[in-house]
């Protein structure tokens, strides 16, 4: 090959690269732990906008222990529906205003099977909330409430503690929590470490 014909081909060769698109830089990947911070601290500033407020309550648990200290909540009401005389009432009370949360019973809501049994999530059923004015309204679980587990905070430290617990029976009917077996949807009694009465200081 002589020199006229290697240099045409490669300024050919050069001409057609030129005219090829060129693909824009990607832009890189951000690291996770970055957007993780931004998260958390996008949530430390929306949790300081709301208007939260601070209770003192004494949450007695279903084997008697008691822990005392601090909640904080964001609704300033708690809105339920109870009936009277046969007659159904919507009814709104503020937090102020009340003087005792106590779970009557628990109901079951079935979970899955597994390898040893069928796992249950056992529920806030029958609820009834006391009034600083001594009055008392029998409500249907805590569900749509704040008060469904609660963040206690004292000198010990910080405590989640919860109004229902998870539960496994056994092919055989007995249950993991150790409960007596029974055939209805609701029990009375409870989990140890569970919470049954709320107490508002």
């Amino acid at each position: 090959m002589n020199f006229k014909i290697f240099f045409s081909l490669y300024f050919v060769f050069l001409s057609a690269n030129s005219i090829l698109p060129i693909e824009p830089p990607k832009e890189p990947a951000l690291p996770v732990v970055e957007l993780a911070d931004k998260v958390n601290a996008s949530k430390k500033e929306t949790k300081k906008d709301k208007n939260v407020k601070t209770a003192s309550v004494t949450a007695k648990l279903c084997d008697s222990r008691q822990v005392t200290g601090n909640i904080e909540y964001e609704k300033e009401e708690i809105f339920f529906q109870h009936t009277k005389d046969g007659i159904k009432y919507d009814k709104k009370l503020r937090i102020t205003e009340i003087k005792q949360i106590k779970v009557l019973s628990w109901e079951f809501k079935k979970g899955k099977k597994v390898k040893d049994g069928t796992t249950y999530q056992v529920m806030p059923s029958k609820v009834q909330i006391s009034t600083e004015n001594s009055e008392n309204f029998i409500v249907k679980g805590l569900q749509d409430t704040e008060f469904l587990n609660l963040n206690i905070s004292n000198q010990n430290g910080n405590a989640k503690l919860y109004t229902f617990w998870l539960d496994l029976q056994y092919e055989n009917g007995s249950w993991f929590s150790k409960l007596p077996s029974i055939s209805a949807n609701e029990r009375e009694d409870c989990f140890a470490d569970v919470i049954r009465t709320i107490q508002f200081n």
